[in-house]
């Protein structure tokens, strides 16, 4: 398994990764190219379970990163660059 401290290493050298800085000074790491199934997963639970007259899934935790940054328009760009356009 290895230390902690390799394994943090390791996730910072990964070209693959990305973080949002957090209020606090924590970082939240995650990999671009997997978001889309975070959002899609989401999505279309949410449909079904609006549907069914269910309770909704719990958030991806990238949402609630986004939320939890220390600049939330940023992470938002960084995250979902397109995301002003949906606006207009």
């Amino acid at each position: 398994m290895g230390s902690i401290d390799s394994r943090l290493t390791r996730l910072e050298n990964d070209p693959d990764s990305d973080f949002i800085e957090l209020r606090g000074g924590g970082r939240f790491w995650y990999e671009p190219h997997e978001l889309y199934k975070s959002f899609s997963l989401y999505y279309m639970s949410c449909l079904g379970s609006d549907y069914g007259g269910e309770e909704r899934p719990p958030t991806p935790p990238i949402f609630e990163a986004i939320a939890e940054a220390e600049d939330r328009v940023a992470a938002l760009d960084k995250v979902v660059p397109s995301w002003r356009s949906w606006r207009t």
